[in-house]
Parts: C-alpha cells; sequence; structure tokens
C-alpha cells in the first residue's frame, strides 16, 4: 500500500499531465464535425451525358477500387469471426476445464466489488472454492473532452462483465460552434461483446466483436467493429485501461477508429480519471485530452 505522500506525489502528478494535454488541444476549429460527416455521407454522383461519356477505364478502375474495398471489409470481418470464435472456445476452456492457479488467479471466474477492495491486488477474482469476488461485475463512467477550441466531447458508457465475457458500450457526443456562429453535433456509439483473457492477477486483455452507430442531422450509418481492450492494476489506487475499436459504417464503408487510454486514482468504489481520446471518422481525425468519473460495482 502506497504511503499518503506517494499518494499526493501521483494524483499531482497525474493533474499536471492533464493539463498539459489539455493547453495543447486549445486550437482552432474550422468546422471538423461537417468534414467528418462528408466522410460519412459522401455525394452521390451526379448522372449526365458527360459522366456517361466517361472513359470506360476509369469506370473499370471505379470498379476495382470498389470490389478490393468490398474484400477488405470481408476480410476484416471474417478475420473477426473468426478471432471471436477462437476466444469464446478458449474462454469456454478457461472457465468450465481448466480451473487454474487458485493463488494467483490465472483463470478468472469473478470480480471483487470493486479494485484493490479488501487489499486485494486488482479487480479480478480467481476460480475455485476460495473464490473472494462474485460472478459479475461492471463500471459507469461519464467524462467530457476537448477536440478544439470549439469543439468539444460529452460521453458516457460502461460494461457489465459476467466470468469471462464482458458487454461494453460507449457513447460520445461531439459539439462544435462554426465560425459563422451556427453550431453542428455528431453522435458516434460503440457497442460490442469480448472475451476476457487473464494476462496476469492484475491484467486481462479482452477481444470482441460489435456495432460502430454514427447519428448526425443527415441520418444514421452503422457497421460491424473489432474491439481490443487492457486493463492493468498496477498498484493502489492506481488504474489503467486502453480501448481500440475498429469498423466501417454505412454503404461508403467510411472508417471509423477509436484509440483511448485513461489512468485513474481510486477512493473505494469511486474513480476520477484522465487521459486522451482519437477518434478518425475517414481521414479526419478527432482527438484530444479526456477527463470524467467511474463508479464500480
Amino acid at each position: 500500500m502506497l504511503c499518503l505522500t506517494a499518494r499526493c506525489f501521483l494524483v499531482r502528478l497525474f493533474a499536471c499531465l492533464f493539463m498539459c494535454f489539455f493547453a495543447t488541444s486549445l486550437l482552432v476549429a474550422e468546422d471538423t464535425l461537417e468534414k467528418a460527416k462528408q466522410e460519412l455521407h459522401p455525394p452521390a454522383p451526379h448522372s449526365s451525358n458527360s459522366t456517361s461519356a466517361a472513359p470506360a477505364a476509369d469506370s473499370a478502375s471505379s470498379s476495382s477500387s470498389h470490389d478490393h474495398g468490398d474484400e477488405v471489409v470481408a476480410g476484416l470481418v471474417g478475420g473477426a469471426v473468426v478471432g471471436v470464435g477462437v476466444g469464446i472456445g478458449y474462454g469456454a476452456y478457461q472457465c468450465f476445464i481448466w480451473p487454474g492457479d487458485k493463488e494467483h488467479g490465472d483463470a478468472v471466474m469473478g470480480t471483487e466489488s470493486y479494485p484493490y477492495h479488501a487489499d486485494w491486488h486488482g479487480w479480478y477474482a480467481p476460480a475455485g472454492a476460495e473464490r473472494r469476488g462474485k460472478i459479475w461485475g461492471g463500471e459507469v463512467y461519464a467524462e467530457t473532452g476537448v477536440v478544439e477550441n470549439d469543439l468539444q466531447r460529452y460521453a458516457i458508457g460502461g460494461r457489465t462483465t459476467i466470468s469471462a465475457f464482458t458487454l461494453r458500450t460507449e457513447w460520445n457526443r461531439f459539439f462544435e460552434e462554426r465560425n459563422d456562429g451556427s453550431h453542428d453535433s455528431l453522435t458516434v456509439g460503440t457497442i460490442d461483446l469480448e472475451l476476457g483473457i487473464t494476462i496476469t492477477a492484475k491484467a486481462r486483455l479482452g477481444l470482441g466483436l460489435g456495432a460502430t452507430i454514427t447519428n448526425d442531422a443527415v441520418g444514421s450509418e452503422s457497421g460491424l467493429c473489432g474491439v481490443v481492450a487492457l486493463d492493468v492494476f498496477p498498484l493502489k489506487p492506481i488504474t489503467m485501461q486502453g480501448v481500440f475499436t475498429y469498423g466501417t459504417v454505412g454503404d461508403s464503408n467510411t472508417d471509423v477508429m477509436t484509440v483511448r487510454g485513461t489512468v485513474g486514482v481510486l477512493w473505494q468504489r469511486y474513480e476520477i480519471y484522465g487521459g486522451w481520446q482519437a477518434t478518425r471518422i475517414g481521414s479526419v481525425m478527432l482527438d484530444g485530452p479526456t477527463a470524467g468519473v467511474r463508479l464500480w460495482f
């Protein structure tokens, strides 16, 4: 257990780092959300005589490019399905066949009420007759972030973990004040089912498959996504989380990728955290510092 002086030092260091990250995000917004929405809803090609007279080579090239894009998406989806299938098989083996090391918690079967509860060395509880935790647990959180000077992000999310499986969701709402004084908004959300693989008693890797959904004034788009998540509980009261999500949405197969990493400080089941989140929609990057509060249960 850390002494009070060390805890104060960590909290102050965390606050200073976050303020530095926040300062780097104070840039001038230039209708960034409009560019992202154009990536999600590309304009339909106009039909005209000149268009019909276009060279056959250009048409063949466009068709070839579209077919290649479909092949890439099909490959990603197929790989994700195979990966999740292998993960589910491993999870079934881990949970129901191989009991693992009871002392070190190699086979995760449940969670504590919250990380480091009762001087436990993490959140996940080991399998076996002397199991300390319960078969399910979870978290909910709310956060805010700055992408640019006039572009903010607000988000809510959470997850529920039952044995080796996790259901996770997050919804991000971007608000932007345009240069002409009007406002714009965009919602990006994900929901996925993950299989957890224990690395050590202090860390767990999650592999999952789910859906990405976007919504704006033009309409909604959706598509499949793959997820990689990592939880690390290095020492009390510190928590570390990382999530990588990648998928495509809409008929245009627009890439939507999110990378986030956070470091938090716990007080019982309550946590305050900060970090960085980057969401890329097509060629448009929406990234910046984030901070929020989390409740474990």
